[in-house]
């Protein structure tokens, strides 16, 4: 048995197709290392659509990591929640790979891989015969690297919830929801001073472009340079595999086993 995101990735690839995957890339690292194979057999473009990152406000986030002015980074707090129990794949989804890996892939943007980790989750049966289970609600304490520490929600049955704060010796930075209309895309910033400074970084986008726009015209961008991959911060290949790494760690540390699981052949 093997995810039908996995077999179709690579008949498309076979077939000389270029490619925007759904996330998550596939069900675990094990696909993901067999289908890329694929991929640069067949030499396609493929990107995971993890369509946040090609935001703009992602290269302000991390030209701002990278200027330090709020000092180390200690700590990250993030969730994920929506109502979407009845539209996922009973038989392997759930909190963790529907939600839980848009959270994981920031934080690695931001902090680097995960070290180790630890979590817990509300598994339940995926149909009545309960021969599989997903997990309703799961939730993670990530070890990164440099000491930096991170608390992971995603909850696939209850009211939308987006949050990502990042706290720094010196202040802290929220990602705004960027997957509500209503809510201005931007990062803000509250500095540790005597009068609670707070700034606002927008990245707005154009007025006829959504994030999904904007994810489209990465792809077609990059097929038209004759690239393979796309350039950071949107996922290349080596990203994806990394973040069903973290995923996989997840789902290990909450006990979480789909029946593909067990098959690390290539799906073709």
């Amino acid at each position: 048995m093997y995810s039908v995101t996995a077999v179709l990735c690579c008949r498309c690839a076979q077939a000389g197709k270029h490619i925007l995957v759904e996330k998550s890339f596939t069900l675990n690292t094990a696909e993901a290392e067999s289908t890329i194979e694929v991929l640069r057999i067949h030499k396609v473009f493929c990107m995971e659509a993890q369509m946040y990152r090609c935001h703009p406000l992602m290269a302000r986030l991390t030209a701002l990591i990278n200027e330090q002015h709020l000092g180390k980074m200690l700590s990250i707090q993030a969730s994920f929640n929506a109502q979407i129990i009845d539209l996922f794949n009973r038989v392997a989804g759930g909190a963790i790979l529907d939600l839980g890996c848009y959270p994981i892939s920031l934080m690695r943007l931001v902090a680097g891989e995960p070290i180790s980790m630890t979590g817990e989750a509300e598994l339940v049966p995926s149909s009545r015969e309960g021969d599989s289970v997903f997990d309703r609600c799961s939730s993670a304490k990530v070890q990164l690297p440099d000491d930096v520490t991170a608390d992971i929600c995603a909850c696939n049955d209850a009211a939308h919830c987006w949050a990502f704060t990042m706290v720094f010796e010196q202040g802290s930075v929220d990602v705004t929801d960027l997957w509500l209309d209503d809510i201005p895309d931007a990062l803000l910033i509250r500095r540790n001073r005597s009068d609670t400074t707070e700034e606002t970084i927008k990245a707005p986008l154009p007025e006829d472009k959504n994030f999904y726009t904007m994810q489209i015209d990465v792809v077609n961008r990059h097929i038209l340079q004759g690239d393979l991959q796309a350039a950071a911060p949107a996922m290349d290949w080596e990203d994806s595999r990394l973040n069903m790494r973290a995923l996989d760690m997840w789902r290990r540390a909450v006990g979480l086993v789909y029946p593909a699981d067990g098959n690390h052949s290539a799906p073709v």
